[in-house]
């Protein structure tokens, strides 16, 4: 669940304990409230969305759910899952920029030591 969150936040350029914390309250709680969807929606987070699409329910009787506090964990980690999957393509394409810089920045490094030691600095 770590992954999937830092994957998130780093599409929604987020710090990943911004959204670490509230899942972690969740969790030990238990259940969904409306705290956590104000706190959760402040960063991007599609939590409704993503809940309306687990439950295949309008977004209307979500929020009838979770004020009566029956959004779970469980429930409340496949809305994750949504997220990430929508977002998946976003995360690959950003693991693809960072490994293509990191071999870009690895070959100037092997470039400018080429060059010192050729000059003998």
């Amino acid at each position: 669940m770590k992954e999937k969150i830092e994957g998130i936040a780093f599409v929604l350029d987020v710090d990943p304990s911004n959204i670490q914390i509230v899942v972690d309250r969740i969790q030990a709680e238990e259940v969904l409230t409306m705290q956590d969807v104000r706190q959760l929606s402040m960063v991007g987070f599609p939590v409704i969305n993503s809940l309306a699409k687990v439950c295949d329910k309008p977004t209307s009787d979500i929020m009838s759910l979770i004020e009566g506090g029956n959004i779970d964990y469980p429930i409340f980690e496949k809305a994750v899952n949504v997220v990430y999957e929508q977002f998946k393509p976003a995360i690959d394409e950003l693991d693809r920029r960072k490994a293509w810089r990191k071999e870009f920045e690895d070959a100037l490094g092997a470039l400018g030591e080429a060059i010192r030691t050729r000059l003998k600095l």
